[in-house]
């Protein structure tokens, strides 16, 4: 996003004026976008928006009234806007069926990921009944990853698994936190078939042997599990636990009425939902931009590993396995003796440059039915089409979306290579009131851009930010 900077004193300031949209608060962000709500630079005026801008929902004006458009530019948001990103997704689509919508536009350009649940979440609000899960996970065997799963998962036997009040039991909400609710307890997943290990073994195998590495079991998140959603800011996906009746839900847009556009780029939790997307619901994939040259380009080009954690938290758990998981002091001398003893090493903190952090893939990502077992973050995914940027398109983002939509739905190529064949063409509809309020909050949107708007000497300043955020791949 391109703004001007002017005026500025702070951080704050900044946010305040650019970023805040509408008030940071679950009923504000539940609430349609107000007419005199600014948009932000080069889009226009939202009908939903959560704060931060990481997720809005648009309609298109003129012969496209027919189109929605979702866009996803992060599955990052802060912990306490975790709850509105949800509802502007659900009220958005809500309102488009309400409205006569009968097309869907994802874009997801420039999405680097964000938090897990949050990408699962909104796949299911768009398949109600689809299949729950992505790729299966799995981790590295060796032996720090060995004891921490035997450790983690001893120590969880005798712990109940639920939700627990902090002020009411502050030792145990901290064993919940970090000991039960991980990955190296075998109760936290499931297995490939949807079932519970039935101990530590059997999840943590070894599953697989390639060249020369061994593999755990593969295994998937549990979206029914209280904890699973506690360690996400709340998020309950739609289909489980408290939101399970949501699959009886009508699918609101027909799969193949739905196109999704990204600028190849897509990492972290956006590939996983991608992998919903495009494996599981079959919905089509554009890629926008790239060198001024034929052929097809990545959909899905970032980093598609399934769960990124910092190394001072791995630093952490193995800390916390020989201080509070063992018996005496003899085992955990014992303990400190094997590779975990290595991790109280604080040398890759003292090397790291300021204002950075060390992030490790913890897991892989394994499609169903890849007998090799290759990483995705090996597999090549071209797009269906690849669409060029335009001059237009660098002002207004709406000439990205009239391109795909012309593209998918209305019978005009705009595809370098590829193609979206197949899908039904866009049909004329008789403009209802709603839709000309919008043609002209539109015009009048149009009417007001200018150059100042985007200014051509902004550059990223990283000191002093904090790049080790939970949106990063956490749960």
């Amino acid at each position: 996003m391109l703004v001007p900077l002017e005026g500025f004193t702070d951080g704050e300031s900044l946010y305040q004026r650019w970023l805040s949209g509408t008030p940071s608060t679950p009923n504000a962000a539940a609430a349609p976008a107000s007419p005199s709500d600014p948009p932000t630079p080069g889009y226009p005026p939202p009908i939903y928006r959560a704060p931060g801008n990481v997720i809005g929902g648009y309609y298109l004006d003129g012969q496209y009234s027919d189109v929605a458009v979702l866009s996803v530019p992060s599955f990052v948001s802060a912990e306490s806007q975790e709850i509105p990103f949800q509802q502007v997704g659900e009220k958005f689509l809500a309102a488009a069926r309400a409205a006569g919508k009968k097309k869907l536009i994802i874009d997801v350009s420039a999405n680097g990921g964000g938090t897990i649940l949050q990408g699962y979440d909104l796949y299911k609000q768009l398949f109600p009944k689809g299949v729950g899960h992505a790729a299966a996970d799995r981790f590295r065997d060796f032996e720090s990853t060995k004891l921490l799963t035997e450790y983690y998962s001893r120590a969880s036997q005798s712990l109940p698994r639920e939700l627990v009040d902090e002020d009411v039991n502050a030792t145990l909400y901290g064993l919940e936190v970090d000991v039960v609710s991980s990955v190296f307890n075998y109760q936290t997943d499931l297995d490939v078939n949807s079932k519970n290990f039935r101990n530590w073994q059997a999840k943590y195998g070894p599953g697989v042997s390639q060249k020369g590495d061994q593999f755990s079991n593969l295994f998937r998140w549990n979206l029914s599990d209280v904890l699973t959603p506690y360690n996400s800011g709340g998020i309950y996906v739609h289909g489980y636990g408290p939101l399970a009746n949501y699959t009886a839900q009508q699918q609101p847009f027909a799969t193949e009425d739905i196109v999704v556009v990204t600028d190849g780029y897509c990492a972290s939790t956006c590939t996983i939902f991608s992998e919903l997307m495009r494996q599981r619901a079959g919905v089509k994939y554009i890629s926008l931009g790239g060198r001024a040259k034929s052929g097809i380009t990545q959909a899905v080009g970032g980093v598609k590993g399934t769960n990124d954690l910092p190394w001072d938290y791995i630093q952490y758990l193995t800390q916390l396995a020989v201080t509070n998981l063992t018996t005496s002091a003899a085992e955990a001398r014992k303990l400190n003796q094997t590779e975990l003893g290595d991790y109280w090493d604080n040398t890759p903190f003292n090397r790291q440059a300021p204002s950075t952090s060390i992030n490790i893939n913890f897991r892989d990502g394994i499609r169903d039915g890849d007998k090799s077992q290759t990483p995705l973050q090996f597999v090549y995914e071209p797009s269906d089409c690849r669409i060029l940027y335009t001059k237009a398109m660098t002002v207004d983002v709406t000439a990205i979306w009239k391109a795909v939509a012309d593209s998918a739905f209305g019978g005009t190529n705009h595809c370098i290579s590829g193609s979206l064949g197949g899908y039904r063409k866009m049909a004329k509809r008789e403009m209802t009131a709603e839709d000309i309020a919008l043609n002209k909050r539109m015009h009048e949107w149009r009417r007001d851009l200018s150059a100042e708007h985007y200014p051509l000497d902004l550059y990223t300043d990283l000191r002093g930010a904090d790049l080790s955020r939970r949106g990063i791949m956490w749960p």
